[in-house]
């Protein structure tokens, strides 16, 4: 078997509507699918998703692979796929999104000529409702050309997002890297976690990721926020932990950029306490949190509070105003 170039891992969990989708933009020719890896990640679905990652499996030997574990939420089924991935770099796909076919092949070639440790490319947001397209590029890099980070502005780095990140697969795995399981928006986490490793970046200028924007339930909704009110937390002080672990040791741009994430991140959690309707758990919560980031992060409990007028609020009014301010954000934000 060809070395690996590209290991690609499929988040399957009750996917049957869209997964042949997903995998059919994978399906290529021969020279190419033996340079891929692509790990379906079946977890524990209750439909016909694993049957259909079965399928493939079968008529792709060698390129196609069902890994069935038992359901352990998003962050699991990276996990999962880093100890099998065996590929030069490692890049995800949702099991209801897919990747431009032609702009693939390009983009495994690229990746056999570049040795930076992340490469970044545009990503495209397909809205179901709508049926309009967005290509989103955020990155001003020169493209081909690899780059060490500490030559970025804190404001690019501050950019990437999941959906358009590639990793060195021996980063992933040489720093233990694992995305927090049964828990919501670990997309962040992805993204956060290799950039205190990281040395070198490159570009690649065509959109491969395809997102798929207006499937019912999904987490940035308002009353998916509810239901996973807590997620938020949880991601958000893990990433404490390890930005606390490793600031003394990052160049300040990365430093910069990885600061202002956590700042935005709370922002979105005391949001999501705002959204929820008052009680003693949420009150408890709110404040377990709050002391938290004051204790664990001085300065991010500071500029927290300068940046979000509402959290400053909270704050001198001892928490005693969190009814009157979470009727105001909930007024401000209409349900998705």
């Amino acid at each position: 078997m060809d070395t690996k170039i590209l290991t690609i891992s499929i988040a399957a969990y009750n996917v049957e509507k869209y997964l042949r989708q997903t995998l059919d933009s994978l399906v290529m020719e021969k020279e190419f699918l033996e340079k891929i890896e692509v790990l379906i990640v079946d977890d524990g679905s209750k439909d016909e998703t694993k049957k259909i990652a079965k399928e493939y499996e079968q008529k792709y030997e060698n390129s196609f692979f069902c890994l069935s574990k038992e359901n352990g939420g998003y962050g699991s089924t990276i996990n999962h796929a880093l100890k099998h991935a065996k590929g030069k770099y490692f890049k995800l796909l949702d099991g209801d999104d897919w990747y431009d076919t032609e702009n693939l092949k390009k983009f495994i070639v690229f990746l056999e000529n570049t040795d930076a440790d992340i490469v970044l490319t545009p990503y495209k947001k397909v809205y179901e409702v709508q049926n309009t397209e967005e290509v989103i590029t955020k990155h001003e890099i020169t493209k081909e050309k690899v780059l060490n980070i500490t030559d970025l502005k804190s404001a690019e780095i501050k950019k990437i997002f999941m959906h358009e990140l590639t990793v060195k697969t021996a980063l992933l795995q040489k720093n233990h890297i694992e995305i927090t399981e049964n828990c919501f928006y670990t997309d962040t986490e992805f993204a956060f976690m290799p950039l205190l490793y990281a040395k070198t970046l490159a570009k690649f200028d065509s959109v491969i990721y395809c997102y798929r924007v207006g499937v019912e339930g999904q987490s940035v909704s308002l009353s998916g926020r509810r239901k996973h009110w807590i997620d938020g937390e949880k991601v958000e002080k893990k990433l404490i932990q390890e930005y606390c672990q490793y600031e003394k040791e990052l160049a300040q741009n990365i430093r910069e950029a990885l600061f202002d994430i956590l700042i935005d991140l709370a922002g979105f959690q005391y949001t999501t306490f705002f959204l929820m309707p008052k009680s003693g758990e949420v009150i408890e919560q709110v404040k377990s949190f709050d002391s938290y980031i004051r204790e664990r992060l001085p300065e991010l409990y500071v500029e927290t509070g300068n940046k979000y007028k509402k959290i400053k609020v909270l704050r001198l009014s001892r928490f005693l105003l969190f009814s009157i301010l979470g009727s105001y954000v909930r007024n401000h934000m209409k349900e998705s």
